[in-house]
């Protein structure tokens, strides 16, 4: 009687494990360095809707990425689509925090002067 010979495999691996956790690296670092500079760039009450403008503008460059690599044939993790998601749900957090009276303010052109008060 013959027995069988059973090969020993290695737990299957997570897809994508270590580009994920690198992914998610990614994410944390971009979104700290970019509150960072806005706080140091803006005034605090523009800061969350200036956030909100660069994290949806990020999720639409990492969708545009992620689009264009599977057009070309290459396999790109999911991860990718999922770091835009991230971005997207950070920007409308910050869009639904934030005040947009303060960004009207903020970007409203100082009225013309009258010669009258000189």
């Amino acid at each position: 009687m013959r027995r069988a010979a059973f090969s020993r495999r290695s737990p299957p691996k997570a897809p994508y494990g270590e580009n994920s956790r690198f992914a998610i690296l990614i994410f944390v670092a971009s979104v700290t360095v970019a509150m960072v500079a806005l706080v140091a760039i803006f005034p605090r009450p523009v800061v969350l809707p200036a956030f909100s403008i660069c994290a949806l503008a990020a999720a639409a460059c990492v969708a545009l990425a992620a689009c264009v690599q599977k057009h070309e044939g290459a396999r790109l993790p999911p991860s990718a689509w999922n770091l835009a998601g991230a971005f997207t749900l950070v920007g409308c957090a910050a869009a639904i925090l934030g005040e947009i009276e303060a960004i009207v303010e903020y970007t409203r052109l100082a009225p013309p002067r009258s010669r009258a008060d000189d």
